[in-house]
């Protein structure tokens, strides 16, 4: 029989500070849907960790793109690196609820920070994407009041020596989604930070033309969300990020959350275009588009 296993608190520590540490430069934005507002901002930060491997800084102000912090960010794996995931200081936000995030992160570069209750009125997921060393994705995710999408956000960043990856790209935001059939395997920690891996999952980006209490969003053509415009409700919630590598392969990553608000789990991997399926997204200025609504999501 084979024992079960855990994403233990000083792998996850090392999965996060071994990929993630070093001088950043990029764009960061964040779209307010309720108004269509685009805001975009060159951004640099340094995430620096210490001789020991202990200790954390991080000296800008942005964890993501979606919330500021009050003051840097210093962490510490033997205060912060818990079982339940890398937590926060206290007082690090303007609203004390956001203190509540913790971070996981998987040895592949790929993780989250999110808040694993959100029965609080408030919601964070942030997915970090390790493109390639040295190149970095962040997608973030932002429930308010009454559990309403507020924001969605996007940074794009390099170490120096990667500068030109993203070719200057502007964060342009539309409301769309990648389409076609993807398929692959994928790396599972739960709410208990169990391992697990899940063999032939297929996500097909067209079946969210039929729903209506999600909204599919797109930045640059190539990086995707597609979330919840209601975080909490009596069913399970999940909310989906991933990066166009290229025009076969898609990396994606997704957060659930079970019926009482609660973590359930977070999935990573890289998925495989079936052949048969178009090369494409929708988009708002295509015949199938989504148009965000306060409510909700309408496709016409």
């Amino acid at each position: 029989m084979n024992s079960e296993q855990f994403l233990v608190p000083e792998a996850n520590w090392e999965n996060f500070v071994s990929h993630h540490t070093g001088a950043w430069s990029g764009r960061s934005a964040v779209f307010v849907p309720s108004n269509s507002h685009l805001e975009a901002t060159p951004l640099k930060r340094k995430f620096v960790i210490d001789a020991s491997g202990a200790k954390f800084n991080l000296d800008a102000y942005r964890l993501s793109a979606s919330v500021i912090l009050t003051k840097p960010l210093q962490l510490e794996r033997e205060s912060h690196c818990t079982a339940s995931g890398i937590g926060m200081p206290e007082g690090q936000f303007n609203e004390p609820v956001l203190d509540q995030i913790v971070g996981v992160f998987l040895d592949a570069g790929c993780g989250l920070w999110l808040m694993p209750d959100i029965s609080v009125n408030a919601g964070l997921i942030d997915f970090w994407f390790l493109i390639e060393p040295g190149v970095r994705l962040q997608l973030s995710v932002l429930y308010g009041a009454k559990y309403k999408l507020t924001s969605i956000g996007a940074i794009k960043e390099t170490c120096k020596e990667r500068s030109s990856f993203w070719r200057g790209a502007p964060l342009g935001v539309d409301l769309g989604l990648p389409c076609g059939t993807y398929s692959g395997n994928l790396t599972v920690v739960d709410s208990k930070m169990r391992l697990s891996n899940i063999s032939g999952f297929a996500f097909d980006a067209g079946a969210l033309i039929f729903e209506t209490d999600r909204t599919g969003f797109v930045f640059d053509d190539d990086a995707f969300v597609i979330a919840p415009n209601l975080l909490h409700s009596i069913q399970t919630q999940v909310v989906e990020a991933m990066y166009q590598v290229s025009s076969e392969l898609l990396l994606y990553a997704r957060c659930r959350y079970d019926e009482l608000g609660r973590f359930q789990d977070f999935s990573s991997g890289l998925l495989r275009r079936h052949r048969e399926t178009a090369l494409k997204f929708f988009s708002a200025a295509q015949t199938r588009s989504f148009v965000c609504e306060p409510e909700l999501a309408v496709c016409r």
